[in-house]
């Protein structure tokens, strides 16, 4: 018997590691699905500003079978027109070919700083999607599961020109309280969903999960038991 527990023991592990949907890199703590048929918000998001009014970000998830929609709707009052630039991060191994959006967008790729005075206040360099020019509201449909992720906004401040001329541009931006920390594993309103890098488990990588914490749990009873019952 005790052969036969390391056996299936030994099995059962390997068979684990074999489905590394399990395990988000250190940068990308999932967020729990909604399940299919279902949705989770509208949810609003803490956020920092800069030369900002009233900002304003709130989210949406929701879930058909393994296809996700992501909803983001986003408000700055202080600006021009309307937000000029929105960046997203998405996980590290997504491509564009599995994410469709209402808005055109560049990436997934590395977005810093650079010369673009719109990304100026941008908190750290982030892999992810860059929406530009009148961004309200932003719906992305893909099969990537939720991760824990972040995002940044900016328009061009509302003015007024005088008789000697126009003041120098200026510009404001938002973006969420925990853009530059490590998201804890239960996420929270510092953060928001993003598409990622892991795909949704199927039914059958669920069971093969359980049978790895209720198989040796069984084997280790049955031989606790046996060993009691021949004891003199």
């Amino acid at each position: 018997m005790n052969r036969l527990f390391k056996f299936i023991s030994f099995n059962v592990t390997c068979a684990m590691f074999a489905f590394p949907m399990f395990v988000a890199s250190a940068t990308e703590v999932p967020v729990p699905m909604p399940g299919s048929g279902n949705t989770v918000g509208p949810t609003s998001v803490n956020l920092t500003t800069i030369n900002g009014g009233t900002d304003s970000v709130t989210w949406t998830l929701s879930q058909s079978g393994n296809t996700f929609t992501y909803v983001y709707n986003l408000s700055m009052t202080n600006v021009l027109a309307a937000i000029n630039t929105v960046v997203l991060s998405t996980g590290s191994a997504v491509t564009s070919s599995e994410l469709s959006a209402n808005l055109g967008f560049a990436g997934p790729e590395t977005i810093t700083t650079a010369t673009d005075p719109f990304l100026k206040d941008l908190p750290a360099s982030t892999f992810g999607i860059l929406f530009s020019g009148g961004v309200t509201k932003i719906t992305i449909t893909t099969n990537q599961a939720p991760i824990w992720g972040n995002i940044f906004f900016s328009g061009q401040i509302r003015q007024t020109c005088g008789k000697n001329g126009c003041p120098p541009v200026q510009y404001a931006s938002a973006y969420n309280n925990g853009f530059t920390t490590q998201p804890p594993i239960l996420g929270g309103a510092d953060w928001l969903p993003v598409p990622g890098s892991l795909t949704a488990p199927e039914p059958s990588t669920y069971l093969l999960l359980g049978s790895a914490l209720v198989i040796p749990f069984f084997l280790r009873r049955f031989k606790t038991t046996k060993e009691s019952t021949i004891k003199p």
